[in-house]
């Protein structure tokens, strides 16, 4: 599409002819059937879909968590399939940011130092990270909870120290899967609102799988997948 192309008429992310299948025993399952997606570098997508659809092995497959059977993902004009291995990890710890519904925060860590983690790993100066750790708790209103662990934080706390983990290497792109499942709809508001937020001020792309059509109200765009496919896509009505 056309209007997800930056000033320079290049596309962020472009995927083509997507195929994945998961072997377990003698079955196979068939996951992702042909899918073809793009993305500008400030734009803001929903993928809409019920359980199972397929959309958090989209994801996976998007932000180079997994391999397709077939076809590739260009990111920035670099082929996935070329990088593979370390150079894959680096790339993707660079310019990829990942929430999940379940937060993955380590339990024995403090919200600073889960944050901080993806820019130890990366090796940048420890102090920098740690400040800029600082910042972005800040930013998500957690001032005054980084001493704290996961255990003592609520779900949309720590979704929210996610979300500061997912922006602490300045990444290009934030893909969220199902950001919002784990918490109550008043909560699941406020977390959408951030991220919206954040993607504005910070002037990068959002992709977001969720099975709530109220969230897709927000986006550029809607994506509804089903059974593998992209079944329709069309701009948000806002």
């Amino acid at each position: 599409m056309n209007e997800s192309k930056d000033s320079n008429g290049e596309f962020l992310l472009r995927a083509e002819g997507l195929l994945k299948n998961y072997h377990i025993g003698k079955k196979t399952i068939e996951v992702l059937h042909g899918v073809d997606f793009e993305l500008g570098a400030e734009d803001f997508v929903a993928i809409h879909g019920a359980s199972g659809a397929g959309k958090s092995t989209l994801l996976h497959v998007l932000g180079g968590l997994d391999t397709p059977d077939s076809g590739d993902v260009w990111f920035k004009g670099q082929s996935f399939r070329s990088l593979r291995g370390s150079r894959l990890s680096r790339f993707r710890n660079d310019e990829i940011g990942f929430i999940f519904q379940a937060y993955h925060l380590f339990p024995e860590f403090s919200a600073l130092e889960n944050v901080c983690l993806p820019g130890r790993i990366a090796r940048h100066d420890p102090s920098r990270v740690a400040e800029s750790a600082t910042q972005l708790l800040e930013l998500v209103g957690l001032k005054d909870r980084m001493d704290h662990r996961p255990y003592e934080l609520s779900g949309g706390e720590q979704q929210r120290v996610a979300i500061a983990r997912a922006l602490i290497n300045s990444p290009s792109l934030i893909l969220a899967d199902e950001p919002t499942g784990n918490l109550d709809s008043v909560t699941g508001k406020e977390v959408t609102a951030l991220l919206e937020q954040l993607r504005r001020e910070l002037s990068i792309a959002l992709v977001l799988a969720t099975h709530d059509l109220t969230i897709g109200d927000r986006a550029d765009r809607v994506i509804h997948l089903v059974d593998g496919k992209i079944q329709s896509e069309a701009a948000a009505s806002l």
